[in-house]
């Protein structure tokens, strides 16, 4: 048995003797988490490290401009399910470069918005909230003190606001 990490995904390879087809393979592919830092799964820490929907509803309520949120989604996925008012798109292969290599009109060009300064708050996004936590960890990698994981992401976004209607 023999592991090989391709990019969101785990192959497996079997070599299963099988009397109908001899010196058979077999391939296994499975969605693969990459490993976080112990930091995000300590009890003391996860909190800060996370914001609730209540938190995340309140800034984009306020419209406060002070904060970033960033959904780490691609494109394709925004257009599929809708996005967080107020939130820019950064898919999560382009976290590192647009926050470390981007100047700042490059950024606003970009993306339409200023960059984040290094003290002001941040909070990703993604569909469930594993891959802004990848993000999170990057932005923390790279100096961003405030970097946050909105955990839930987009189904928890939806599922709450389908509740109050």
């Amino acid at each position: 048995m023999a592991h090989k990490i391709l990019g969101l995904f785990k192959l497996t390879y079997y070599s299963i003797p099988n009397t109908q087809v001899p010196n058979s393979i077999f391939l296994k592919c499975k969605p693969y988490v990459y490993p976080l830092s112990k930091r995000h799964f300590a009890t003391d820490n996860k909190e800060l490290k996370e914001v609730s929907y209540a938190e995340v509803k309140r800034i984009c309520d306020e419209a406060n401009k002070n904060v970033s949120i960033i959904d780490v989604r691609q494109p394709e996925e925004l257009r599929q399910t809708g996005v967080i008012p107020g939130s820019i798109n950064i898919p999560l292969d382009q976290v590192k470069d647009a926050l470390n290599n981007l100047t700042a009109d490059e950024f606003k060009k970009k993306y339409g918005c200023d960059r984040p300064e290094k003290n002001s708050l941040i909070i990703f996004s993604c569909k469930l909230g594993m891959r802004s936590a990848a993000a999170q960890e990057i932005a923390e990698k790279l100096g961003y003190k405030m970097a946050k994981n909105y955990r839930g992401g987009w189904d928890d976004w939806e599922e709450r606001l389908k509740k109050q209607k």
